[in-house]
């Protein structure tokens, strides 16, 4: 996934449990974390007059500083300025739907929207790109690539007329997402994610999320995976940063684990760059440590449009024919590196080929 040279302030926001998020519903809320200037996000959503009424609203007093984690509820009438957005799919693959907050369910096709409340499931072959505010209102890419057997509501998703501050919370149920996000050294947004273990916030670019479901003696679990920035996550009290290259588990009722390195990121063989290819092999080098590999081809150069996530033991794949998609622009591939408790590394720098005719 390209890289975006950005300062935006994010947020990743994995919570212990949904209890309550029903009862505020017309709130909007907001996590503190470390190196947030409250003062300056409240001023921009309710005025410099609203400061202290927000924080009143919340038990706090007037000049008084939210701890890092702590969320602040704001009445949606008190905001200025600031509108519901929606998402849109930029691609879908497989089984694909949305059950709206009504309860139905309809299969969710590319330029569908979800508005919030609505819940995107996707099958044992489906999976989908989202952008998490609508092209009609995002001046930059914010979007979050949903794997399969998975479940997000996307549960906020704010936006101000000039733009310069977002706010989206998605919801993960179950299964895992990929976040990617972009933005100026101006503009300040939060991207939340919820999850049943833990909570945390995250100062990056981009970043994997995945609720891992008991097993035997494991309780519910949240793998965190961060790719590019830094991941504050806690839970039980406590609280680690998880830097760029590192990953960290939080199990239900425990604290997080202390950060652990990423497996490396694999060398790719081939298809080399710019190939043609007529006999449909991909190789790489084997990576220490490492017990499985996850192939992507996708057939854009951002990898929005992910036509196949292949997980293999081996380093080497050999897709039959029929699988690889048809088109006259180039395909893109690339390979990252699974190690044996599940967390999975960056993924190699993206190689362009094509399907020869014939």
């Amino acid at each position: 996934m390209s890289k975006y040279v950005t300062t935006t302030i994010l947020a990743l926001v994995l919570f212990a449990s949904f209890a309550g998020a029903a009862a505020a519903a017309e709130d909007v809320r907001l996590v503190v974390h470390r190196g947030d200037d409250v003062t300056a996000m409240l001023t921009r959503l309710v005025g410099a007059d609203g400061v202290t009424r927000v924080l009143e609203h919340n038990g706090l007093s007037a000049g008084s500083a939210p701890a890092p984690g702590q969320e602040l509820r704001v009445p949606a009438s008190w905001l200025i300025d600031v509108a519901q957005s929606t998402a849109e799919l930029l691609f879908v693959r497989g089984d694909v739907t949305i059950r709206g907050k009504g309860g139905a369910s309809l299969p969710a096709g590319v330029g569908a929207r979800m508005e919030a409340g609505d819940l995107l499931i996707t099958g044992a072959d489906g999976s989908a790109t989202v952008r998490l505010i609508g092209a009609d209102q995002s001046v930059d890419h914010d979007h979050m690539f949903v794997e399969a057997g998975s479940e997000v509501e996307v549960a906020q998703l704010l936006v101000t007329e000039d733009k310069g501050w977002r706010a989206s919370l998605v919801r993960l149920l179950k299964g895992a997402v990929e976040v990617v996000t972009s933005g100026s050294a101006e503009s300040r947004k939060q991207i939340e994610v919820e999850t049943p273990t833990a909570i945390g916030g995250v100062r990056g670019t981009e970043f994997r999320v995945a609720v891992e479901e008991a097993a035997g003696d494991q309780p519910l679990s949240t793998r965190v995976e961060t790719l590019d920035g830094q991941v504050m996550t806690a839970a039980a009290g406590a609280e680690v940063t998880v830097g760029e290259g590192f990953g960290s588990r939080a199990r239900m009722g425990e604290a997080p684990e202390a950060p652990r390195p990423l497996p490396a990121t694999p060398v790719a063989l081939e298809p080399f760059d710019g190939a043609a290819l007529t006999a449909f092999v991909f190789r790489w080098e084997p990576v220490e440590g490492a017990t499985a590999y996850v192939v992507e081809i996708a057939t854009d150069d951002e990898f929005l449009r992910i036509d196949q996530r292949v997980r293999v033991d081996g380093t080497e794949l050999a897709p039959a024919d029929a699988s690889l998609p048809r088109q006259d622009a180039p395909l893109r591939w690339r390979v990252s590196a699974v190690d044996a408790d599940g967390f999975r590394g960056p993924a190699s720098t993206p190689r362009a080929f094509t399907v020869a005719a014939g």
